[in-house]
């Protein structure tokens, strides 16, 4: 038996760049050191690159690997060394994840979900391997999928895959789908934050001494420029979910799902359909308003079970409700999908408001008499909470339909969740102070070996409480 590396490009690419940006350090401290001492922080960006370095070198001398048709040997150490064996039949997915800078020199990486439940051998990572060696690895885990070693980047851009035999096509997306469903608040608050920022630099740095003086009155003071940066930056709203899931495809054989998508980064997620524990449809306000949803599949993993991205893959991304309902029916024909309702109890809003308005007006009131700041504040506290409370109740809610649990949360963004009944681990009635006054109770349902580890569902009256216990006992 004998062990390999992975490759070294890294070492290579970061220590090319420091010989780069050495000179160029240099320049800036001869000719234009006035701009270094402006900006005193920009000196230790030459540090991020020399500490990449160095942590290249270690995982390289670190790492050692070996792969056959029964197990995976994984060997560490430089000084101690120790090795570790994974079987080949506990594999459940894998994730391949190709860098723009990997993808020219034919090289990725790749993550395997071992199935140990532990936080650090939970999930093997072999950073940086060749396309060949990622498809010779993915083939003797069985799970190969599309031959990414084969297809060129123009191949990919167009969604012309390389597939095994036995794969077939069962989703792509529409472009207009998915760039609509970029406009998302987040988007629009990140890209407020950025012009906050750049206006910021401007104003605190004396950039005249830098750039010539026509560019220097055009940014700071062209109605033009700010404009200009507008339309781009909105265009880059349009177009940011699309440079991930523009060529998104799902494939599957007989016992895989696999999905690829990325125009610059390359993904390509391979993960067993009898590991699939949970389901999750996402949807943010936007794509509540134009009846599209983001569907993502949670694998049966114990790995790093705190980190859903780890066993998190994205299903049937920015699609219309009526295609949804129809894959999903036929794709997971053991759960039952139903859209969850909003339940509006008018008795326990108004019970809620006069809990909360009670201390809040009185308050107010002595806040007002006395000019006092603190008790103001603590008005806001009482309203914030009611505010948070109000959305809790409104838009969460719960059924049992069939032989599936279905939650429903978030009322920006909205997720629902479809778990299986045989799936429930155990469950909890919990009754705290609030909900003592208002004489509701909140539910907990643990998903055995899922990484979605339990759903919480607050002010669940009496009688649909005692309902869902006589549901949940019979599983």
């Amino acid at each position: 038996m004998k062990t390999r590396h992975t490759s070294p490009l890294p070492i290579f690419l970061y220590l090319l760049l420091c010989i780069v940006i050495t000179p160029i350090f240099i320049w800036l401290g001869f000719k234009h050191a006035q701009f270094l001492h402006d900006l005193s922080y920009f000196k230790y960006i030459f540090l991020a690159p020399l500490t990449k370095l160095f942590m290249s070198i270690y995982y390289w001398l670190n790492f050692k690997y070996y792969v056959d048709n029964d197990k995976i040997i994984i060997q560490k150490g430089i000084f101690n060394i120790s090795q570790r064996q994974f079987l080949i039949k506990n594999v459940r997915q894998s994730n391949q994840h190709t860098p723009i800078i990997f993808r020219i020199f034919k090289h990725t990486n790749l993550v395997v979900d071992t199935g140990v439940n532990s936080d650090e051998e939970g999930t093997l990572n072999f950073n940086c391997i060749s396309l060949i060696e990622c498809k010779r690895i993915k083939d003797l885990i069985n799970l190969g999928g599309t031959n990414e070693s084969k297809y060129s980047l123009k191949q990919f851009i167009k969604g012309d895959f390389i597939a095994n035999q036995n794969e077939r096509l069962l989703f792509k997306t529409n472009i207009l789908d998915v760039m609509l469903s970029s406009l998302t608040s987040i988007n629009i608050v990140a890209y407020i934050s950025i012009i906050a920022i750049v206006t910021s630099v401007i104003d605190n740095i004396n950039l005249r001494h830098y750039l010539p003086n026509f560019i220097y009155t055009y940014i700071k003071n062209s109605t033009l420029f700010w404009s200009t940066a507008t339309i781009l930056a909105f265009c880059f709203l349009l177009i940011n979910q699309f440079i991930i899931y523009g060529n998104f495809k799902l494939l599957d054989d007989k016992d895989t799902f696999y999905s690829i998508n990325g125009f610059i980064e390359h993904r390509t997620n391979s993960f067993k359909k009898i590991y699939i524990k949970t389901i999750a449809i996402r949807q943010n306000l936007i794509m509540q308003l134009l009846g599209i949803h983001t569907v993502e599949t949670y694998s049966a993993s114990p790995a790093i079970p705190q980190d859903n991205n780890a066993n998190r893959n994205t299903f049937l991304p920015f699609i219309k409700t009526t295609p949804m309902y129809e894959n999903l029916h036929k794709f997971f024909p053991k759960f039952s999908f139903k859209n969850v309702a909003l339940e509006n109890n008018s008795a326990l809003l108004k019970r809620l408001s006069i809990i909360f308005f009670v201390p809040f007006i009185i308050l107010l009131i002595i806040a007002i008499a006395k000019q006092n700041l603190y008790i103001f504040i603590i008005c806001g506290v009482i309203l914030i909470s009611y505010l948070i409370q109000i959305i809790r109740m409104i838009f969460t809610n719960i059924i049992i339909s069939k032989n599936t649990i279905i939650s429903r949360t978030g009322m920006l963004n909205k997720i629902c969740l479809y778990t299986l009944i045989s799936d429930v681990e155990f469950f909890a009635i919990k009754q705290g102070p609030l909900q003592w006054l208002l004489n509701t109770y909140s539910i907990t349902i643990v998903i055995r070996k899922s990484p979605v580890a339990f759903i919480t569902i607050p002010f669940i009256p009496p009688i649909k409480k005692q309902e869902l216990l006589d549901e949940l006992k019979k599983r």
